[in-house]
């Protein structure tokens, strides 16, 4: 071997492998997966999972772009539509185990282009008084933030996030939230519906995560939120429940500025007012209102009151 080779190879030793970025999932349905699986994972890891979102927009996801399902034919209905969760797709905060099948939660996707900064809309989602920010849709809204919001924020306008470089186990013993607080935010939510003409209390558990993340070859900006309802609602007259809702949110920048939105819930409904395709209908609809809302608050920032 060549004095030269020798070098080389001892240099690399030296300064240590770098590992190959994580790979990008592909398609909706595993990047969404992708997505709720690896929300505690390495910025790396999180950036594939952009990557594939981006990519899936490009090929797929842009002609579904703020459609919602308006017909009876269940093939329109299906392209809204995801397979149910299985237990592995959980994140680690979620409940682990439930007494109710995932199979019922229905999964359900929406996505829509805002025209909204990245500032806005951490703006927007940051806010407790989520029944202002989308007037009408809540019946009342009251948000805990779990940990410093201050030092969230305070990222947000630095546009400086500590890298996490290593996954991270909200369940171990000694973990503490306060260590990743720039980063991810932990928030509980107290919340009043008429989701599908239902009248529902219940609470989420929802956290944030943003920062610059490499997506395919670009870094951009991007948050994602992660959902889950710790115990299950019934309505007062007893008729209508909502047993299990898992969310994640992912809103990334695009090449223009703009902010890519893909939300995806599965939710166990127990209604004999509702159909599979009315269902599908109901929540993709809302959905897209509450897209169709941040964009008019950003375009006329005006029409919402200081928090």
């Amino acid at each position: 071997m060549r004095c030269s080779q020798v070098i080389l190879i001892s240099l690399a030793l030296a300064a240590g492998c770098k590992p190959a970025p994580p790979e990008a999932p592909e398609g909706l349905e595993d990047t969404a997966r992708f997505l709720m699986r690896e929300f505690y994972s390495d910025d790396a890891t999180i950036g594939a999972g952009l990557t594939g979102l981006m990519q899936w927009y490009a090929d797929e996801g842009q002609a579904l772009d703020g459609q919602t399902p308006t017909s009876s034919d269940e093939n329109v209905a299906a392209d809204f539509q995801l397979q149910p969760l299985a237990a592995s797709d959980l994140a680690v905060t979620q409940v682990s185990s439930t007494d109710r099948d995932l199979e019922l939660a229905a999964g359900v996707m929406a996505v829509a282009t805002l025209s909204c900064t990245w500032d806005q809309i951490e703006m927007l989602g940051g806010r407790a008084d989520q029944d202002v920010v989308f007037e009408g849709e809540w019946a009342h809204y009251a948000r805990t933030f779990d940990t410093d919001r201050a030092a969230y924020d305070a990222a947000t306008t630095a546009r400086d996030f500590p890298a996490i470089n290593q996954a991270i186990d909200p369940l171990a013993e000694g973990f503490d939230p306060a260590d990743t607080a720039e980063s991810i935010l932990w928030t509980t939510n107290p919340l009043g519906t008429s989701e599908f003409g239902v009248n529902l209390d219940y609470t989420l558990n929802i956290n944030f995560r943003h920062g610059l993340y490499l997506v395919g070859e670009d870094e951009r900006h991007a948050t994602l939120t992660l959902t889950w309802q710790p115990d299950s609602t019934t309505g007062s007259g007893g008729n209508n429940s909502l047993h299990q809702n898992w969310g994640v949110d992912a809103l990334v920048e695009n090449a223009d500025g703009q902010i890519v939105r893909l939300v995806v819930i599965w939710s166990d409904i127990e209604s004999a007012a509702t159909g599979t395709d009315l269902l599908v209908n109901l929540q993709v609809g809302r959905i897209n209102r509450f897209a169709e809302r941040m964009s008019e608050l950003c375009d006329d920032p005006s029409l919402l009151p200081a928090e």
